[in-house]
């Protein structure tokens, strides 16, 4: 896998590494997706996703695919909420 690749095979989504760095990127692009609109009732739009791809394509110059972005948010398993809890509101309170 090159540095620029993410997630192109079965092999190469073994060997990568998510960084804190990418998982700020990540974090910032669905909470800009969340402010245009393109999460309703808390589940994020399939163009959602097309504009997350491309924003951490860009950003992170690396080459990132639907399938990649899809794990990151719901976790590999797909049953949970990975990353997508850090959209929820802050209870101030607590």
């Amino acid at each position: 896998m090159t540095k620029h690749e993410a997630g192109e095979n079965a092999s190469d989504k073994e060997n990568f590494k998510w960084t804190e760095y990418m998982d700020n990127a990540f974090i910032q692009s669905m909470k800009t997706q969340d402010d245009n609109g393109y999460r309703i009732n808390g589940t994020f739009t399939p163009q959602a996703y097309k504009n997350m791809v491309e924003e951490l394509s860009t950003k992170l110059q690396m080459k990132f695919t639907i399938s990649l972005v899809e794990i990151a948010t719901f976790g590999a398993n797909g049953k949970g909420a990975a990353k997508k809890d850090a959209l929820k509101p802050v209870d101030e309170g607590s």
